[in-house]
């Protein structure tokens, strides 16, 4: 067992677990596991987060005394049954920022982070839900998540500290910028600029407490937190797909604006930054106050029908679907011939 194999932190992803766990160690982090380890399999050329090698896991458990399943616990599929059914092995995944994985760079901003959060810790390390797409305010401090270095733009590579030529490992560990060695503590922080209150709360209810299973969407809301999770994404497309160009004019009027991301059917919502993925959160939190009288009012006057939103989404949720189906269907009714002829001996009697 290795001399030093820190604990894992409250909500700490796998992979700042790692990190941190070769740093305390002394060593470099090629060093470590490909060396000191033998670890001979791909790790940091992999989404190691979302699905490790049981090999990677099981040396791990055996060098630090943490059981494999408490470790895959600390990977994003801790939330299968809750936000998605199943984690897929590749590929986008629902909720999930995609970290564009080439070799050992990072070309999407897969992490976000919250500065306050980092300055706090004695220990500075990286979150589980800071991975996750509708997770763009942190719910301690009340602040934006950022989801780059603002000082060079570079997604947080916190695995690439001490790879390379002088393989240093840097005092501030985990907190410096891996391109640009800037310290992310101290990136500045702000508070989102949205002005009703009542829907900023709810957007910051459902990031603090969306793994204790709350939610709410009137009278149907779902005992399953999957099914609400899967309306949130069908209510997301519609205002950021195509069927946004017609609602944005009548959100502006209201004094929400919805800029730099409409009318892209095919971007997912886990590919916007976070900046657009916080503000279209908090519109769909602005939509459920009162759920369905503000979403009704939006679809009535920009002829957002039931046969649009299911266009998005063919199974929508049954707490979606039933809004839809009493309020949007504008479909006419044409009894069927087999109904038609069954009809046909009542009529003559009369």
């Amino acid at each position: 067992m290795l001399p030093a194999h820190p604990q894992p932190l409250p909500d700490e992803i796998l992979s700042s677990w790692m990190v941190r766990l070769a740093f305390e160690n002394g060593y470099s982090i090629h060093t470590f596991y490909a060396n000191l380890l033998r670890c001979k399999l791909p790790i940091w050329t992999r989404d190691i987060d979302r699905h490790p090698h049981p090999a990677i896991l099981a040396l791990l458990e055996r060098q630090t005394g943490q059981s494999v399943e408490a470790l895959r616990l600390r990977t994003l599929q801790c939330y299968e049954g809750l936000i998605y059914d199943v984690l897929p092995q590749f590929g986008n995944a629902a909720w999930v920022r995609p970290a564009g994985v080439f070799h050992r760079d990072r070309r999407r901003a897969g992490m976000q982070f919250c500065p306050a959060c980092l300055a706090d810790d004695r220990v500075p390390y990286f979150r589980l839900r800071w991975r996750l797409a509708f997770y763009g305010l942190c719910h301690i401090h009340g602040t934006c998540m950022l989801d780059c270095c603002p000082w060079c733009g570079s997604p947080v590579m916190f695995h690439r500290h001490g790879i390379g030529r002088d393989r240093v490992i840097p005092h501030a560990t985990l907190c410096l910028c891996s391109v640009c060695n800037a310290d992310l503590r101290e990136a500045p922080v702000a508070p989102p600029t949205w002005q009703d209150h009542a829907s900023l709360q709810r957007y910051i209810d459902v990031c603090q407490l969306f793994s204790h299973r709350h939610w709410d969407c009137g009278e149907f809301t779902p005992g399953c937190s999957i099914s609400f999770f899967h309306g949130l994404r069908v209510l997301l497309a519609a205002l950021s797909g195509r069927f946004g160009i017609r609602i944005r004019p009548y959100l502006a009027d209201l004094g929400i604006e919805l800029n730099g991301m409409m009318g892209l059917p095919k971007v997912d919502y886990e590919y916007y930054r976070t900046a657009e993925q916080r503000q279209l959160m908090l519109t769909v939190m602005w939509l459920l106050e009162g759920w369905p009288a503000r979403f009704l009012d939006v679809c009535y006057a920009r002829q957002l029908t039931r046969s649009r939103l299911t266009s998005i989404e063919p199974e929508l949720p049954y707490w979606l679907y039933r809004v839809a189906a009493d309020y949007l269907d504008q479909r006419q009714y044409w009894p069927c011939e087999q109904e038609l002829r069954a009809a046909a001996p009542y009529l003559e009697r009369r």
